[in-house]
């Protein structure tokens, strides 16, 4: 839905010549290709949010075409440049903690694959310091996430998970049930981890996140 939603609204921009939201249409648009495995198409759709971006300059909805460049970097076997995308989205929004906290757990993920466990840490300690009473709870679970992530805490990763699946945020849930399955098996406990890796690999399969699904089953491997 949100696949064709960002579609009709480009559209409409191109047709009518308002480009409110084309960024940040074309960088969601973007990201959900990258994470079907389209990268022809992620390509074609981050061209667009770099033109959109050139024109306008530097704004808040630059965080989907973020998201989407890492991921196409990462797709590509690039992991230096996927967690160096993330890591000057973090400098550039300083002034920024609310964006910081939604960028933190691809960044821990990107920084740790990359095999830069000082930086994994820096990231979720600062969106952790972020953190208020009153934080909404969508903030709340990234820092859950984030954290749990880095100390490969099952209990942490557990609270991450239930707070996406109370919030629906499908494919948030997907990473965090895949994470926690991941620590889990790392603690010698397969039986345990089994149902979160096939909870995740449902939800991607839902979602036809077919990157996602095929880094899930290797790693259930």
């Amino acid at each position: 839905d949100a696949l064709v939603e960002a579609d009709t609204a480009l559209a409409i921009a191109e047709e009518v010549g308002t480009r409110i939201r084309v960024l940040t249409c074309a960088g969601v648009a973007a990201l959900i290709r990258a994470h079907r495995d389209d990268l022809a198409a992620a390509d074609r759709y981050l061209a667009v949010a770099a033109r959109e971006l050139d024109r306008a300059g530097r704004a808040p909805e630059g965080y989907w075409m973020t998201l989407a460049t890492a991921q196409l970097a990462s797709a590509r076997g690039d992991r230096d440049k996927a967690l160096r995308v993330l890591h000057d989205a973090w400098i550039a929004n300083e002034h920024s903690p609310g964006l910081r906290v939604y960028l933190a757990p691809a960044i821990v993920r990107a920084a740790l694959l990359a095999r830069d466990p000082q930086l994994a840490r820096s990231i979720a300690d600062g969106v952790e310091a972020y953190e208020q009473p009153g934080s909404v709870a969508s903030a709340r679970a990234n820092v859950l996430l984030a954290r749990g992530t880095v100390d490969r805490d099952r209990a942490t990763l557990e609270r991450a998970a239930d707070a996406f699946r109370e919030l629906g945020l499908p494919h948030e849930l997907g990473i965090a049930c895949e994470t926690t399955a991941a620590v889990i098996a790392e603690q010698q406990d397969a039986a345990s981890a089994r149902p979160l890796f096939d909870e995740a690999v449902d939800i991607y399969a839902r979602l036809d996140a077919r990157r996602d699904t095929a880094r899930t089953l290797a790693t259930m491997r």
